[in-house]
This record gives structure tokens, sequence and C-alpha cells, in this order.
């Protein structure tokens, strides 16, 4: 089975580029998450965590 993939992935030209997109792909999205992540206001975060339990569907302002 690898032998089949192998075989037609080398017969594309410029192939080699799309593990570098790919892994850059990545990086970008994980940077963003994670300065998102870091950089968020504490009530936000409390916010969310209180989502699953919140009685009140159509409630959607942030509390302090």
């Amino acid at each position: 089975m690898l032998k089949f993939i192998k075989h037609h992935l080398t017969s594309i030209d410029g192939v080699e580029i799309f593990p570098l997109i790919a892994f850059v792909l990545f990086l970008v999205v994980f940077i963003a998450a994670a300065v998102m992540a870091l950089t968020s206001d504490r009530r936000r975060i409390k916010h969310l965590e209180e989502l699953p339990f919140s009685d009140n569907l159509t409630d959607r302002t942030l509390h302090p």
C-alpha cells in the first residue's frame, strides 16, 4: 500500500512543499490558540466555564 502511494507522490512536481505548508499552518494555529488562551479576559473564561451548567440558555452577556 505504501509503495502505491509513494509511487504516485514521486510523480507529482513540487510535492515536497506540502509537508512544510502543513507544518507552518499547524504552527500558526497553535500559536494563535496559545496567545488567545493566555491573553483572554478572566471574566470571559469564568463565563465560558459556567456555560454547561447555566439554566438560562438565552443569556449571552458576560457576568463579572
